[in-house]
């Protein structure tokens, strides 16, 4: 197969299945490409600016993408903390409930032994329980026994503290006068 660069002139032979040769062309700096019959021009520039062009797209769509992730992330994070602390919630209140049980059932517990000790503080159940439990009996005048006692003040003064108070201060001056009146 042969074809022709009508732009520098030149003629090159190209075999089936090789690949077509590259040919710089150092007048306006391209590089001149043969693939499947056609001819591709572009400058080193132009790729170049191409290949930035497309690292910044790239680059772009990345931090977009990773924003999107971010919110997303972010979003699911808020989401969380919400279903924890609802969680959180029903679980205090399911303890406030029990404790709200427990507490009437408590007082269901205080109201019967109430009513229990006011039962057995009624002055015939007591006599009931003394006579059938005990086998006591009321008194009779026969079991009372009276005592007559003086109208008289039999009470004492206590002197025992003076007299030790006064042996304190005694024994204290005593060692004082010992201590100092040593000859």
């Amino acid at each position: 197969m042969i074809m022709n660069y009508y732009e520098s002139g030149t003629t090159a032979v190209v075999k089936p299945g090789r690949k077509p040769p590259i040919e710089h062309d150092e007048r306006n700096s391209r590089i001149r490409t043969k693939n499947n019959n056609k001819i591709s021009y572009s400058s080193k520039l132009e790729k170049q600016q191409e290949l930035q062009h497309t690292k910044q797209l790239k680059n772009e769509q990345t931090k977009k993408y990773t924003k999107i992730i971010f919110g997303i992330i972010v979003v699911f994070g808020i989401l969380f903390l919400l279903c924890y602390q609802s969680s959180l919630v029903n679980t205090r209140l399911n303890e406030k409930e029990k404790l709200k049980t427990e507490l009437s059932d408590i007082q269901k517990k205080n109201e019967q032994l109430k009513v229990n000790i006011e039962q057995k503080m009624n002055i015939n159940t007591i006599e009931q329980e003394a006579k059938e439990k005990l086998g006591m009996q009321k008194i009779d005048n026969s079991q009372k026994v009276y005592i007559n006692i003086d109208k008289n003040d039999y009470t004492e003064s206590s002197t025992l503290n003076d007299t030790k108070k006064t042996t304190n201060k005694s024994w204290w001056n005593q060692f004082l006068n010992d201590l100092f009146n040593k000859k």
